[in-house]
């Protein structure tokens, strides 16, 4: 069979900058469905059009004019879709909405066509004819709900899309047979008709609105006026924009989520009304104003908005409201919670009878502080049970999960969901394996409750396509099985065909960042110039870039191909840059300054090499992402104000929030990261020259002036990718490859790499905690690894070991986190019982500094012991306490160290 290859290269929605929406376009908005119009019946002749039209999108008009969509409504039964290879027509794609038959098209691109549409590059390599070598396919999903959008994501990624882009994502959601969006943009402009109606014009309201780049915390009641004032056409275009996205989604059969009242209300309310009853909230060094739920004027306010909401855009019946999104309530009274739940419900029922009210649990993921389950359930259960909707965030992370610790929400309809993502930070990882174990021990246990469906609550959109496409599999038909084979067809999927180098490269990302739940986080020259004292690379992430590159002769034209390897290869560089810091480092300690400019000059050359492979990649560009927010300007003024809001989010957020949204884009490192570099390095050298010490906290500071200040004036960057991405890799590869293999003896991890090989008796073996902060799993402190990921917990607290039988142990060896000069005390115990314990160390007065070797505790009793326990009492450093590793050391173990 021959095959044709497209010159549909993936134009994303981050890679286009477009002109404003203008107020008064509704292009491509069917009046019908926008505005008292709709009526929420959307016939099957106009889902029918809709996907038809998805299709000619996504495909070449080749392939595109050879699908046929057919759209069979199914009252009461489950969503489904068929494919039918068609005879001597053209392929059916049948389903019950436009959305499923939609994702028939993806069956058969994924299944049949070895082709793939995700939201990071296409493979639409398509056999030449298409194939209809098959019986015809049905598939059902379980789900009636198939969620996304987290709030945040309207800020990290999505701030300044326009039609273009917003289109693309519809096509693609579609595709996917999500059939529930959160659709939040265009609130300003109700805000601004419904305090109108209370005598406050939009001027007043300046200081409320947050511009685009922090517009989902303003929403969630987080903090007013940051990056504002909005200027008044990107209101109106925004109205305009939400009118257009919300006629696609129902055109498909999606059913929107809008926003609804939670009771934050502006400062200029509270001027006008003082008898006003409200409370002033704290987050992250942001105030605001929420309006108590006893003042009378909190359902007048609400049913402005959902009117005027209504009139503007129509509604699906499906209103999100987070009343205190990571802020506690300024009562914990059970009749106050109570009481609060059930006027926001009130709210909803008397401005829409069918009004569903979408909550966000995030609040009340740690049930041991303010949200314990008696709270939560006087919090639910005030509103009946068929009108919320609850939605679970962090599948993936069992801890940060809130289902089992409150009987499964208590009856309510709710959503399980991952969130893989936060700030949109550009880096390599994803739990694909806790994410199926996580949702198969829900669904087997006899607590999940009333579960309705499936999410995804990223705050960005993110650089790791598998990990979405494994949940949107997980939503149809029998879902995923085995994951071992899933990944061997998504990579089928993903290019076509694999090279064996690629799928060598893929095995060491399954196994080394395709298994963690949480960030990685290598931006690290972004951030403000510092001399590291040390650095882990992950040697196995080299060795994936390299067999990546191997894949180049079969795949260097496919672009899916193309944003994995400059990915991987942004990740390994991203990794190995603490490499040359450490360098500068040394050569400032033995004050030699001629080294010192050696290696300054090394590690700017490195800066911009790294910064020359993300040049050429369209998905990793600053310049798109400045020159979009520069485009919903109408005047300089606005154009500065909102370039300003762009370049400050991903640099420095606002408040006490830093540096959460940094990104590895090219320009971040040549165009803001760099001069600062040259300039620290400069005058360090000159300081050695001179013979003069090096004023470490003034150069700190000028650092961050300098850093600040390139927020506040204008850059002009690449809105398109530049330069061969296979060739700058090899050419990269090949420069640093001799440096990727030295880096163990000159950062000192040799040490670490012979410690890691004998494991000891503790690996694997079960744990448990006192005890543990989010994402700090008490069984990263018996993973054998040295370099991943701690346990921890507020101090005192303990891990207990079990080693499932009785042994001998000769030695422990307790790996704390090591930084900032800081020691920690704590005590060891055994038990060959569990109930009777024996103090065995004792470091109670401990002032060792934690060092990434730890500390060796040999043991002289020759007593077997079943039961480990390791005590952690105190971190000078903070208050809480964190173990990489408690290794219990046999015999021969002990022996096997000393031989390494």
């Amino acid at each position: 069979m021959k095959r044709f290859v497209t010159a549909l290269a993936v134009s994303l929605f981050f890679s286009t900058t477009l002109q404003p929406v203008a107020a008064s376009s509704t292009t491509d908005t069917a009046s019908a469905l926008i505005g008292t119009a709709y009526d929420g019946n959307v016939s099957a002749a106009t889902q029918t059009a809709a996907a038809q039209g998805v299709i000619g999108r996504l495909l070449p008009p080749g392939a595109a004019s050879q699908f046929h969509v057919e759209v069979v409504p199914a009252p009461d039964k489950a969503d489904y879709f068929e494919v039918d290879p068609g005879g001597d027509g053209p392929i059916v794609l049948r389903g019950s909405s436009g959305v499923s038959a939609c994702r028939g098209l993806k069956w058969y691109l994924n299944e049949k066509c070895a082709s793939s549409i995700t939201w990071s590059a296409d493979n639409l390599t398509l056999p030449s004819p298409l194939p209809r070598d098959f019986s015809p396919h049905r598939e059902a999903t379980p789900f009636p709900i198939r969620y996304i959008f987290n709030n945040c994501i309207f800020g990290y990624s999505m701030a300044f899309w326009q039609w273009p882009q917003w289109e693309r994502m519809m096509d693609v959601l579609a595709f996917n047979g999500i059939n529930m969006p959160a659709m939040l943009l265009g609130q300003e402009k109700i805000w601004q008709m419904a305090y109108a109606e209370m005598g406050i014009p939009p001027r007043e309201l300046d200081n409320f609105f947050a511009g685009p780049a922090w517009y989902p915390w303003q929403w969630m009641g987080n903090l007013d006026g940051w990056g504002g004032p909005v200027p008044q056409s990107v209101v109106d275009g925004q109205c305009e924009l939400q009118k257009q996205i919300l006629a696609r989604a129902r055109s498909l059969g999606m059913k929107a989520v809008l926003p609804g009242f939670s009771g934050h209300i502006p400062k200029a309310l509270v001027d006008r009304n003082p008898d006003l009853k409200y409370q002033k909230m704290e987050w992250w060094g942001f105030s605001t104003y929420v309006l108590d739920w006893q003042d009378p004027a909190f359902k007048k306010i609400s049913a402005l908005f959902m009117r005027h909401q209504r009139e503007t855009y129509g509604t699906d019946h499906y209103y999100n409201i987070d009343p205190f999104n990571e802020m506690t309530p300024p009562s914990v009274e059970l009749s106050y919670l109570t009481n609060m739940a059930r006027t926001i419900f009130s709210c909803i029922d008397e401005s829409d009878p069918k009004g569903i009210w979408v909550l966000m649990t995030w609040f009340a993921k740690k049930p041991e502080e303010m949200w314990n389950p008696e709270r939560t359930r006087e919090f639910f259960e005030a509103v009946p049970d068929d009108r919320v909707l609850a939605l679970e965030l962090w599948g993936e992370n069992w801890e940060g999960t809130g289902w089992h610790h409150h009987e499964g929400w208590f009856g309510k309809p709710w959503v399980w969901s991952i969130l893989q993502n936060f700030g949109n930070r550009v880096d390599i990882y994803g739990g694909l394996p806790q994410i199926l174990e996580n949702f198969n021990r829900m669904k087997s246990s006899p607590e999940h409750g009333n579960l309705q469906g499936m999410g995804i609550m990223t705050e960005g959109l993110g650089y790791n396509p598998v990990v979405y496409e494994l949940v949107l599999d997980m939503m149809w038909g029998d879902g995923v099985k085995d994951l071992d084979a899933w990944k061997a067809e998504y990579l089928h999927k993903r290019y076509g065909k694999v090279p064996e180098p690629v799928r060598k490269a893929w095995d060491i990302l399954y196994e080394s960042r395709y298994n963690q739940t949480n960030l990685i986080d290598n931006a690290r020259l972004s951030f403000a110039p510092q001399l590291m004292d040390s650095f882990e690379m992950d040697p196995a992430v080299a060795e994936a870039w390299g067999l990546m590159i191997d894949g180049a002769p079969e795949l260097k034209d496919n672009p899916a191909y193309q944003f994995d390897l400059v990915n991987l290869g942004r990740e390994t560089l991203g990794n190995f840059a603490p490499y040359y810091v450490l360098a500068v480092k040394k050569a400032v300690e033995a004050k030699d300054a001629d080294a010192l400019h050696q290696a300054a000059a090394d590690l700017l050359e490195f800066m911009r090499d790294s910064d020359r492979l993300l040049a050429s990649n369209e998905h990793m560009l600053l310049g798109t992402w400045l020159a979009d927010a520069r485009a919903w300007g109408t005047t300089p003024a606005e154009k500065t104000l909102l370039e300003w809001n762009a370049k400050r989010q991903i640099t420095d957020w606002g408040g006490k929030i830093g540096s959460y949204a940094i990104k590895e884009w090219a320009g971040m490192l040549t165009d803001r990261a760099l001069p600062v570099w040259a300039d620290y390095l400069k005058k360090m050298e000159t300081s050695l020259r001179e013979g003069k010490a090096i004023d470490s906290k003034a150069l700190a500071k000028e650092n961050a002036l300098a850093l600040a200040a390139w927020a506040d004036r204008s850059s002009t960057l690449p809105v398109t990718a530049t330069g061969d991405p296979v060739e700058i890799s090899r050419e990269l590869w090949a420069k640093y490859k001799p440096a990727f293999a030295n880096y163990a003896k000159v950062s000192g991890m040799e040490e670490i790499f012979k410690a890691e090989r004998v494991p000891g008796l503790a690996v694997g073996k079960t744990v448990t905690a006192t005890g543990q902060e989010e994402g700090a799993n008490p069984a990263f402190a018996v993973d054998g690894k040295l370099r991943g990921k701690h346990w921890g917990a507020v101090a005192p607290a303990s891990i207990t070991v079990d080693l499932e039988k009785p042994v001998k142990v000769a030695a422990f060896q307790v790996y704390p986190f090591a930084g900032d000069e800081r020691s920690y005390q704590y005590t060891i115990e055994v038990s060959a019982d569990n109930k009777s314990w024996e103090k065995v160390v004792d470091m109670s007065d401990n002032e060792k500094l934690a060092t990434r070797m730890g500390i060796n505790h040999p043991i002289k009793s020759d007593k077997p012991v079943r039961y480990a326990r390791l005590n952690m009492l105190h971190n000078t450093a903070n208050s809480s306490v964190h173990v990489v590793e408690f290794k219990i050391l046999s015999a021969e173990d002990v022996k096997a160290l000393a031989k390494e």
